[in-house]
């Protein structure tokens, strides 16, 4: 997901539900079981701190779920980031 421009302590967020947003983030399963899933919390906050609404959940079979992130970067430069969902 490419977030554009973002400035140090400054908190960006990624809202499904806004329709300004050029992005957005949603986990969908095409399975016939539910899906149980739960993001990692694998920030270091010194760098970078993102945190996913809702964090953890189900996902009925054959549906999807919007995600909001928000992301606060304290560093300069690009950013890389790899956030993990276990599901």
């Amino acid at each position: 997901m490419n977030l554009g421009r973002i400035y140090a302590g400054v908190t960006e967020y990624v809202n499904p539900q806004s329709k300004h947003q050029k992005s957005s983030l949603i986990l969908k399963n095409y399975g016939n079981l539910p899906a149980h899933f739960k993001w990692e919390q694998m920030n270091d906050p010194e760098k970078c701190i993102a945190q996913f609404e809702p964090g953890s959940g189900v996902i009925p079979p054959k549906t999807d779920i919007k995600i909001k992130m928000s992301c606060t970067v304290y560093t300069g430069g690009n950013l890389s980031e790899l956030f993990l969902c276990n599901i």
